[in-house]
């Protein structure tokens, strides 16, 4: 399923019941959790893994805050910066070893890590750093893939919203449905959701 554009923004996403060959006890886990794939689209560009399979509550966080975020993307440090120059500085703010102080780098994760974009939200963002930043007329995101130069994208505040919206209702009928098959014993989905 895909929710939104993926020429503005996107969220590409499919349930998928984790293989028996998994590495865990997949018996074990917890039936209300969606495991699934996705990535997201940001001006045509995909970013994450689509064929890995995770579990898709740790992404849908990171979407639940996104949208009363967006007015606060924005810092007199990186507003008016190119794109590489303003990914540099975020980059090595949150994550510089650079001779700062602990107070410093305390100081500096709190004030820029609200632009960090699925940066630790799920396995299939994991060769992926990405900041949105809101430039007043649309918001910008810059990603880098691991191995790659900076990368960015133009999206929408309307685009993100109707894509966020989109996967929260379909991560609320997902759950809904497990939480049904585990009441009804029934033994596994076979839709997929699909």
């Amino acid at each position: 399923m895909i929710f939104g554009l993926p020429d503005d923004f996107a969220i590409e996403c499919y349930r998928q019941d984790l293989p028996a060959d998994y590495g865990h006890d997949v018996s074990a886990v917890k039936r209300e959790w969606v495991f699934g794939r996705m990535c997201v689209w940001c001006g045509g560009q995909r970013l994450g893994d689509v064929d890995d399979i995770n579990m898709l509550d740790v992404t849908e966080a990171c979407f639940e805050t996104l949208a009363d975020r967006i007015g606060e993307l924005t810092d007199p440090a990186v507003d008016g910066l190119g794109d590489s120059a303003a990914f540099d500085l975020l980059d090595n703010a949150i994550y510089g070893n650079d001779g700062r102080t602990d107070e410093q780098v305390h100081g500096d994760y709190m004030r820029f890590e609200k632009f960090k974009f699925l940066i630790d939200e799920g396995e299939q963002f994991d060769h992926l750093k990405a900041y949105l930043l809101n430039t007043g007329n649309g918001l910008r995101l810059l990603y880098r893939r691991e191995g790659e130069t900076v990368g960015s994208a133009k999206v929408t505040e309307a685009g993100i919203r109707q894509a966020v919206d989109g996967f929260l209702a379909w991560m609320r009928h997902e759950r809904k449905l497990n939480q049904q098959e585990k009441a009804s014993n029934d033994g596994p989905r076979t839709d997929h959701g699909q």
